[in-house]
């Protein structure tokens, strides 16, 4: 089953995490609805309250337990990514995040899910507005697996630039030998061109 955000039909007013949850963790809109009234005691056209430090509190109308639960009823798991790119804005954070990926997008008083490229939302994804967090939709891992291991991988797979770069960052390779580890990889054509690119080739010299 897909659940896109159309699937998503309901007369319910503030909403938003019910039809996040129902797009990432693709269950219907209904099945997740009545998990927030019968177990987390959400309100009718009532919003969600956002609380990470009680994830294990079912008591509450807390949207962090009700994920928890849900991603452990479909072999799920969240991992907070948001740490992994400066942008600021809806606009220049989708942009960085893998297409083929499933996130879940919190900024002030609303959440979307992101998945296979597309906001299922009514917010665009061109949207100037402050991102919080971001999670990302995970298989969960098999028994002894750590999560800092399922955060590095998606990092290697999804942007291994940045992961690069944090090996140097946390002291596991240094500045100079992945240098050395990359210009030995390219060709000689990726060096002329990567050098060019940044004005460090030649002809600009010779301009000045």
């Amino acid at each position: 089953m897909n659940v896109t955000y159309a699937d998503c039909q309901s007369d319910d007013l503030n909403d938003c995490t019910l039809r996040a949850a129902s797009c990432a963790f693709n269950v219907p809109y209904a099945e997740v609805s009545r998990l927030a009234t019968d177990v987390y005691q959400r309100k009718p056209n009532r919003g969600m309250i956002y609380d990470r430090y009680r994830v294990r509190d079912d008591r509450s109308d807390n949207w962090c337990a009700m994920y928890a639960n849900l991603a452990r009823q479909v072999g799920k798991t969240l991992v907070d990514v948001s740490d992994w790119h400066s942008s600021k804005t809806v606009r220049s954070r989708l942009r960085k995040l893998n297409p083929h990926g499933t996130y879940l997008v919190l900024i002030r008083g609303h959440l979307f899910c992101y998945k296979a490229g597309a906001v299922h939302d009514w917010m665009s994804a061109r949207s100037l507005r402050k991102v919080i967090r971001v999670w990302m939709v995970v298989n969960r891992p098999r028994k002894g697996v750590e999560l800092p291991q399922i955060k590095e991988k998606i990092m290697f797979n999804s942007d291994p630039r940045d992961f690069a770069l944090q090996l140097v960052e946390d002291g596991l390779v240094s500045a100079d030998h992945l240098l050395l580890a990359a210009l030995k990889y390219m060709s000689h054509d990726d060096v002329r061109e990567m050098l060019d690119a940044n004005e460090l080739s030649p002809r600009f010299e010779e301009e000045e």
